[in-house]
């Protein structure tokens, strides 16, 4: 069974390319097959967050009806986005799709399918309102992709779906969870109830499809509530992933570690740097600081553009605006929060750049956790 996972509206491209990462390491040697197809759509949201938080955490049930204020688009606009990208992607139309969207539906459901049960859209804005911060949303929606993969093969249509949708119990796939803040449950549980593992063998659903299925829900399940017993050190890595130098997590399932390019830069510095130096010391550095910046921008800018970024971050730039003052402490702070917005808390203070402003700066972390694939 192959599943086409569109980036829509509204998904930013680290997010999709660490659920890529994740559900093809997971299934990688599965009968369930992901293509994810990138685009360009990705903007600010243009939902205020307080609206997100404070009305969008209970849903609006099919048979209810609608006040709508214009926040919030219908069923049918996602499902003529979905179809439209199937024209452009020119995907088989006995393929499932599935729409990864940030933009925010008229009944708040995490997501929904059409009557064909082949397109599909999954709200990616949401979950930050559902898990807590330490939670990546990639586990979360990695969660959804499989159960709407899986809910294609159990029913053959949003009717009988509907039919079997557990309104009462929170710990099952097919539970209804009208807060949907209840869906930390079925994570938590990550359980498939008896009645729907009978409705999936009375489909003939493939085993070996179920048992990855209930593999990566254990998986996922481990990823968001049991991470201080995984790794006590995860290896960090740097590679080149669809043309970009980017960090990676290989024991958090790939995911990236979001950084822009001076950013990747001055950290990769870091950790190729043991004994740590004194922030004052880098502009002694500026042609090694080049030399990484060429790499990291895939030498598609001239060596005075890499030279002039270099300068800027590291205090040598002529330009009055920077004054010989550089960037450096406020790139350090930007690396640091996304470092920990990845890494759990007991140790990520080992991966970040450490040090005050006059001593020596480095990245604790022992270097056999640090893989540099582009060396």
């Amino acid at each position: 069974m192959k599943i086409n996972v569109v980036q829509g509206k509204f998904v930013d491209e680290n997010t999709f390319v660490s659920i890529s990462n994740f559900l093809n390491r997971l299934f990688s040697k599965s009968l369930l097959k992901f293509e994810f197809h990138s685009t360009d759509y990705f903007m600010l949201n243009n939902f205020e967050e307080g609206y997100y938080r404070d009305e969008i955490l209970k849903k609006i049930k099919l048979e209810e009806e609608i006040v709508n204020l214009g926040i919030g688009q219908t069923f049918d606009y996602f499902f003529n986005e979905i179809r439209n990208e199937r024209m452009l992607l020119d995907i088989n139309p006995s393929e499932l799709v599935i729409y990864l969207t940030g933009e925010k539906n008229e009944r708040n459901f995490l997501g929904w399918i059409d009557e064909e049960m082949k397109n599909c859209f999954i709200n990616t804005m949401i979950w930050k309102y559902i898990y807590d911060d330490e939670i990546n949303v990639i586990y979360p929606i990695s969660y959804e992709i499989i159960g709407w993969s899986l809910r294609t093969l159990m029913f053959e249509n949003p009717k009988e779906l509907i039919d079997n949708i557990h309104f009462e119990k929170t710990t099952c796939l097919m539970s209804y969870c009208e807060d949907v803040r209840e869906h930390q449950i079925k994570t938590m549980t990550a359980s498939i109830c008896p009645a729907c593992s009978d409705k999936l063998a009375s489909k003939n659903v493939n085993k070996l499809i179920m048992n990855d299925v209930k593999n990566s829900f254990e998986d996922i399940r481990r990823f968001i509530w049991n991470r201080e017993n995984q790794s006590l050190y995860p290896t960090i890595q740097i590679k080149s992933t669809n043309g970009k130098i980017q960090f990676l997590i290989p024991d958090y399932g790939d995911i990236i570690i979001p950084m822009e390019p001076r950013y990747i830069t001055l950290y990769w510095f870091f950790l190729k740097k043991n004994l740590g130096i004194k922030l004052s010391d880098l502009k002694k550095y500026r042609d090694e600081f080049v030399a990484l910046h060429t790499i990291v921008n895939n030498s598609r800018f001239s060596k005075e553009k890499m030279t002039q970024s270099i300068e800027k971050l590291i205090g040598l730039s002529t330009d009055p605006v920077y004054n010989g003052k550089g960037e450096i402490s406020v790139v350090k702070s930007k690396i640091n929060s996304a470092i920990k917005k990845i890494i759990i808390t007991n140790i990520n203070q080992e991966y970040i750049i450490s040090g005050e402003k006059m001593a020596p700066n480095k990245v604790l972390i022992d270097r056999i956790y640090f893989t540099d694939l582009n060396e």
